[in-house]
């Protein structure tokens, strides 16, 4: 499988299993290009979703996601969201802008990753390149609130198993950000990372063994309270 030009984003379909061809298939998006579906066993493209701005120009996607039932697109672009329907490709989908006049709450910039919780909670996250986390209802892709926390452009969103924590990383910042969203006012904790943007001639000192790791919580307390499996292993 060969895209024409850089490619932003990619998903696998949600149900794929190698037994059933039909299934074996994933999404991905590229520069001056339209979403494309592609079977994994040929690597040739089943069809295309195409979306187009004011101007009737081809524009390229930012971002994609299928949801949890492989029954929509959800496409990240500039103050926008577009949702296609999986089994109907072409030009047609919803769209939802991500900036309204008038209203309190809006996400700025170019839409860069999405992220869905499970199907118990019916929420999916948006991270923009504008410094943002919103989540917004799958129902009608309303805003239901704007995450705080310092952020450079956010590159990557993902909600724990049970859909209560959302994490999310960014270019420049060497902190992972977490928020219990049934307290989203204030960010849970943040997980302190490697830089990898320090100078070029910089030395790292032999005697820096580990990267700190800050939280609100203890940690044996924070494991209990929430049951998570990804923090079982204690540093």
């Amino acid at each position: 499988m060969r895209e024409g030009e850089i490619i932003y984003d990619y998903d696998w379909y949600p149900f794929m299993s190698s037994y059933d061809s039909s299934t074996c298939c994933l999404i991905s998006t590229s520069k001056d290009h339209p979403v494309h579906l592609w079977d994994a066993f040929t690597g040739h493209i089943r069809c295309s979703y195409l979306s187009f701005n004011h101007l009737d120009e081809l524009v390229a996607a930012n971002s994609l996601s299928f949801n949890l039932d492989g029954s929509k697109i959800y496409c990240g672009y500039s103050k926008m969201l577009r949702i296609f329907d999986s089994s109907r490709p072409g030009r047609e989908c919803d769209e939802y802008p991500t900036v309204v006049k008038n209203s309190s709450l809006n996400q700025s910039g170019i839409i860069s990753c999405i992220s869905f919780a499970n199907q118990i909670s019916d929420m999916f996250a948006l991270g923009s390149f504008a410094k943002s986390v919103g989540v917004y209802s799958e129902h009608d892709a309303d805003l239901i609130c704007m995450l705080p926390g310092s952020l450079g452009g956010v590159t990557q969103v993902q909600f724990s198993k049970d859909g209560i924590l959302l994490f999310a990383g960014a270019r420049r910042d060497d902190k992972i950000v977490c928020w219990d969203l049934r307290n989203p006012n204030e960010v849970l904790f943040f997980h302190k990372t490697r830089s990898c943007n320090k100078p070029k001639n910089s030395v790292r000192h032999s005697s820096v063994k580990s990267i700190p790791i800050y939280w609100k919580y203890k940690w044996k307390d924070f494991c209990l309270r929430y049951n998570c499996s990804i923090f079982a292993k204690v540093i």
